[in-house]
């Protein structure tokens, strides 16, 4: 696990921790989920965001055989769940 120190205004600060209190989450490792979980969903939102606009000159039928293609492959590269550790 990594440490990362992080500096945000007081507001955010205020904020985040008012909203997690809210939810009877007030101790660090709570605050460190949070942290995570918005991370992630940013970093979702970011790539999601890339694809799409990197497939915007793309018609249907050229989407469609790519997305196909990518669930060919991910479907081919599936590891029966009891060799999965």
């Amino acid at each position: 696990m990594a440490r990362w120190n992080i500096s945000v205004s007081s507001d955010i600060d205020t904020m985040v921790r008012t909203f997690l209190a809210d939810r009877g989450e007030g101790e660090s490792a709570d605050l460190s989920r949070f942290v995570e979980e918005a991370t992630r969903a940013r970093i979702f939102e970011l790539t999601a965001s890339q694809a799409k606009e990197a497939m915007s000159g793309l018609d249907e039928a050229e989407t469609n055989a790519l997305i196909g293609e990518a669930l060919d492959w991910a479907r081919s590269s599936e590891e029966p769940a009891a060799n999965k550790r």
